[in-house]
């Protein structure tokens, strides 16, 4: 059996126990502070490298964002290009004289862009007449424009100049009423000339 003695005083044991238990605490403390630097290394590389990642996917996403943008004025500029197209399709698909547009055209000119038509339609209408004792049938033409103007005297003004120009025995309009959809007080109308 061994049997171990002590000849050191029960202090001097205890305070060479306590320094011993500190240095264990003071080793241990500065291997955990050394990992948790090591750590926050790691981590701090981590956050650049996703940092760089996330500029690079920022550029990329911008070239997208204008991409699209000019994309939506592309479309925009699509749906005006079309309804411009429509209305000279109609435009020339109506049956009118060269004469009869250069004067709708000139009474909106002169209105400064107050006034815009949608379309215009000829028609051809029979009228009948009596010329002393005979009964007769006269071909009418008949003009029917629709359109839109910003107030009611720019369109009262353009039935003025249609009148004024006597290419037509009688001008009338037909209906006038305000757009409800819009923000501005645009006035639709309909106007039908008489040749």
């Amino acid at each position: 059996m061994n049997f171990q003695l002590n000849l050191l005083p029960l202090e001097c044991c205890r305070a060479r126990e306590q320094r011993r238990q500190a240095f264990l605490w003071v080793a241990s403390a500065i291997i955990v502070a050394v990992v948790l630097l090591m750590l926050q290394q790691v981590i701090n590389l981590f956050i650049y490298q996703l940092s760089l990642q996330y500029e690079k996917a920022n550029k990329s996403i911008s070239h997208i964002s204008t991409m699209n943008e000019r994309m939506q004025q592309q479309r925009s500029n699509l749906v005006l290009m079309q309804t411009n197209l429509k209305t000279s399709v109609e435009l020339e698909q109506t049956d009118v004289p060269l004469a009869l547009l250069q004067v709708v055209g000139d009474s909106c000119a002169a209105l400064e862009g107050n006034i815009r038509l949608q379309s215009l339609r000829m028609d051809e209408a029979q009228n009948s007449y009596s010329p002393g004792s005979k009964s007769k049938t006269r071909v009418t033409k008949q003009l029917t424009l629709l359109g839109s103007g910003l107030t009611d005297d720019a369109v009262s003004t353009f039935v003025g100049l249609l009148q004024a120009s006597r290419v037509f025995q009688h001008v009338e309009l037909q209906s006038s009423q305000a757009q409800s959809d819009q923000q501005f007080a645009e006035r639709l109308f309909q106007i039908r000339c008489s040749q």
